[in-house]
């Protein structure tokens, strides 16, 4: 009886994990434009691809705080470990919250994985371009706030601004989105931005790896005067 008991509840939980998702309507999002907070960590053992390259896609369901509710194969790799493995990888990460003009949304995404059983050609796996990427937008962060001039009184001051930045180095539609309630505090962080050059300094393959297919991106960023 008390075994009954545990599997009945084992299935309860996984109905109402599934039951959460589908209870929710999700924005389909480009892998392209997510922001991973928290990236998986895919280290596998190269015995699980039984001797072939492999190539996988999984379907990410991610609530309005950013939060993995539920992963799913789309496309196997024909091999059961490597699908389970990357599956439940993938529930452990967490994604920056998807943001539309101040709101927060849950999002659907479709993330491709390919796995090479030759270690040269790693630098074509979808993980290490996410990680280029991020690095990338490091360091767009940190020439922005090396460039940025705190005004005179501003300790403790924040805010949040977001502007949109193109191949070319273009930039537009800077927003304070959490204004720090100084005028010139919310000035001293735009000029910052307007002041960046960042993504002129890029090579090609780097901008392929930060804006993917897209000609701009949108960038969000925190103010913080200590």
């Amino acid at each position: 009886m008390k075994l009954l008991s545990k599997t009945a509840f084992v299935m309860l939980c996984v109905l109402g994990e599934n039951s959460y998702a589908k209870n929710i309507e999700f924005i389909n999002v480009d892998s392209r434009n997510l922001k991973w907070k928290k990236l998986p960590q895919i280290s596998f053992n190269h015995s699980m691809l039984q001797g072939h390259n492999r190539d996988l896609s999984v379907v990410i369901d991610v609530n309005e705080k950013g939060e993995v509710v539920s992963s799913r194969i789309k496309k196997s790799s024909y091999v059961v470990e490597l699908d389970t493995f990357v599956v439940a990888e993938i529930k452990k990460s967490s994604f920056y919250p998807y943001e539309i003009n101040g709101k927060y949304y849950p999002m659907r995404v479709e993330q491709p994985f390919k796995f090479y059983i030759d270690d040269n050609q790693t630098n074509d796996s979808v993980l290490t371009i996410i990680e280029r990427r991020k690095l990338i937008e490091e360091r767009l962060h940190k020439e922005i706030i090396d460039l940025w001039e705190v005004p005179i009184d501003s300790e403790n001051l924040n805010n949040v601004v977001s502007f949109v930045i193109s191949r070319n180095n273009s930039i537009d539609l800077i927003q304070v989105h959490q204004s720090s309630g100084s005028r010139d505090f919310d000035l001293s962080t735009r000029q910052a931005i307007r002041y960046s050059t960042l993504v002129k300094k890029l090579t090609n393959d780097e901008k392929d790896a930060f804006f993917g297919e897209l000609e701009s991106k949108k960038i969000t960023i925190s103010f913080r005067a200590n």
